[in-house]
């Protein structure tokens, strides 16, 4: 190939070992991609290796966002930055809500991509209630706002002292 390669182009190869005037066997074929210009966006799908919970978040503390089932090939958008969890389209996409796998549960359609974006992901949800305040809150109800100090507003709020 003696052309300069196109960008935002996916190509293949095989190789053959040659001796002789005879060809080998051709290798396994390959494939990279060009993205000189740094724009160039490349679909990647996976399928789960059976029927798969896709969850709202990288652990399965996250609640449900929907399912990807045994076949079904999703668009993969994002690799958490320990390479664990993949950020997919949701199949049962829901108000637009991306849903995250576990890497091992898919296989790739095709090769593992180059260059997927990473991702850090979001918080884990706490495991812990969240406290209720002591004392006067604007939350209260009007016998606790005025059991703790406050007034009542016509608003259905508390005002408390300060």
């Amino acid at each position: 190939m003696t052309d300069p390669l196109e960008d935002c182009k996916i190509y293949t190869w095989e190789v053959a070992a040659h001796q002789n005037g005879t060809n080998g066997p051709f290798s396994e074929t390959r494939r990279f991609y060009t993205n000189e210009s740094g724009t160039c966006v490349f679909l990647t799908l996976i399928r789960p290796f059976r029927d798969y919970a896709c969850l709202l978040g990288p652990n399965p503390l996250f609640g449900i966002a929907g399912y990807i089932l045994e076949g079904e090939e999703t668009e993969v958008f994002a690799m958490s930055l320990d390479g664990n969890w993949l950020a997919v389209q949701n199949p049962d996409d829901v108000d637009g809500v991306h849903c995250c796998g576990q890497k091992e549960k898919f296989e790739f359609v095709g090769e593992l991509p180059i260059g997927l974006a990473r991702w850090k992901g979001p918080l884990l949800p706490s495991l812990e209630p969240t406290p209720t305040p002591e004392g006067c809150w604007e939350g209260l109800s009007e016998k606790a706002c005025l059991a703790n100090g406050g007034k009542p507003r016509t608003d259905g709020t508390c005002a408390c002292p300060r």
